[in-house]
């Protein structure tokens, strides 16, 4: 057990829930949830237009199957979850990175001017066909905080044959805002918001939201979007790749950057930026904001890319 761990306060509340399969009433987390629904509010024409159109044209066919962490994602939901809290305060000595590992849930990350601290709230999840085995299985869903050379790490750690039950953990994480943040997700959406210092996501299913950063952020994702405010630092950089799913970026005017965009099936579009040399086709957009201090790379495969200046 190394000192930091010794340190580590935990207060561990249990309790057993009831879903129907149709009723998955966890709760989302507030700043997910609230990028969520102005997302959707936006976009919600633009969905009805494309409906009816595949409607007249001989209705949708869906053909969606993932099983990236051995999860079916066409599987029913299961009746039952049992329920277990996990919260931990983690004093820091020295600025380290927070290095977060997890499986299938949401994720929340806060940063904080005054925080000398790293709270970690994890709400755990175990989804089964009765109440019993939910609650037997909860010792199996495991928060695991480590701490190594230079680096916090915190891990999700679950049973590898699931046997048809739902593992689920939902992290909030309230940090101080100059750390260094790096996750990787299978399944769930990432919302951050607040830091100062470097993030880098690695994610495979699941949108991916950064509110209010003044950072360097490297974003990788298979199928989601990337929902993005953000103040790059000189000689700072964004990339942002996603295969399947748009990129929304938001950033002050006076950005200095080398910027590059691409798609494969999709359109891109800027506002409220002046480009020096830029060279648009159908596919990209290169050119550069200010004195190209700073870089700007966007890539997706199948979606829309949309960049906008903010005074």
């Amino acid at each position: 057990m190394t000192s930091l761990q010794r340190k580590l306060g935990e207060t561990i509340s249990i309790s057993s829930k009831f879903l129907s399969s149709n009723d998955d009433n966890r709760r989302e987390g507030g700043f997910i949830m609230k990028m969520r629904t102005f997302i959707q509010f936006t976009t919600g024409l633009t969905l009805i237009l494309i409906l009816l159109t595949a409607c007249g044209g001989g209705g949708i066919e869906t053909n969606f199957t993932l099983n990236n962490d051995g999860f079916d994602i066409q599987s029913s939901e299961p009746k039952f979850f049992a329920e277990e809290t996990f919260t931990s305060e983690l004093f820091l000595v020295t600025d380290m990175r927070i290095r977060l590992e997890a499986v299938r849930g949401d994720i929340e990350i806060e940063g904080q001017d005054d925080a000398d601290s790293v709270t970690v709230i994890a709400q755990k999840w175990v989804g089964s066909d009765s109440l019993k085995d939910a609650e037997m299985h909860l010792n199996g869903l495991e928060i695991l905080v480590t701490e190594e050379m230079e680096e916090i790490l915190i891990q999700t750690s679950q049973p590898e044959d699931t046997q048809d039950r739902r593992y689920i953990v939902d992290y909030h994480i309230i940090l101080p805002s100059n750390l260094e943040i790096e996750v990787t997700l299978i399944n769930g959406d990432i919302g951050v918001q607040d830091v100062q210092n470097s993030v880098v996501i690695d994610a495979v299913n699941g949108d991916v939201f950064l509110s209010n950063t003044a950072a360097s952020a490297i974003v990788s994702l298979s199928n989601g979007s990337i929902n993005s405010n953000m103040v790059l630092p000189l000689d700072g950089e964004i990339r942002m790749y996603t295969d399947n799913g748009n990129i929304d970026l938001g950033i002050p005017t006076s950005t200095s950057a080398v910027f590059a965009a691409s798609v494969v099936n999709g359109v891109i579009s800027d506002s409220n930026l002046e480009f020096d040399d830029a060279v648009q086709t159908s596919e990209s957009l290169t050119g550069t904001l200010g004195n190209g201090e700073g870089m700007i790379d966007l890539g997706t495969v199948n979606g829309n890319i949309s960049v906008v200046g903010l005074n």
